[in-house]
């Protein structure tokens, strides 16, 4: 029986995508996210690579579980969550992810298992233990 060691890597890029949710404004690039965080966009990006993951499809599964999260209802339009004027940007951005437009039907835990963004196991594992150790919303 050994010691189960903790996927340091997997932690690192999860936490930084968890982070995300508490953020007021959408981290559309990794300078952005990499400020949010409080780590340079080297050094994210260098998390992101050590996980087996771009930088950009994590960012953008980051930007989507965060809106995720803030979907309230069937009034509740991702341009609220997403700093994007362009409903093609949206589109694109929902068709990389592998998931149609009605965010608000889907819960966090829901989003990690149907995007398509990060398909790491262990790294969906980390983000799913963190999103449970949150507070629920009210």
């Amino acid at each position: 029986m050994g010691i189960s060691a903790i996927p340091h890597a997997a932690v690192r890029v999860a936490t930084a995508i968890v982070a995300v949710l508490d953020d007021q404004e959408d981290p559309k690039t990794i300078n952005q996210w990499s400020r949010s965080v409080g780590v340079s966009p080297s050094q994210l990006r260098a998390h992101c690579r050590s996980a087996g993951l771009t930088a950009k499809a994590t960012l953008d599964f980051a930007r989507l579980l965060r809106a995720v999260a803030q979907a309230r209802s069937a009034a509740w339009r991702i341009q609220y969550a997403l700093d994007t004027v362009d409903v093609r940007t949206v589109g694109r951005l929902l068709g990389r992810a592998g998931i149609g437009g009605a965010l608000y039907l889907l819960t966090p835990e829901d989003f990690v298992i149907r995007q398509r963004l990060v398909s790491d196991p262990v790294v969906l594992r980390e983000v799913t233990r963190l999103l449970e150790l949150r507070p629920v919303p009210r």
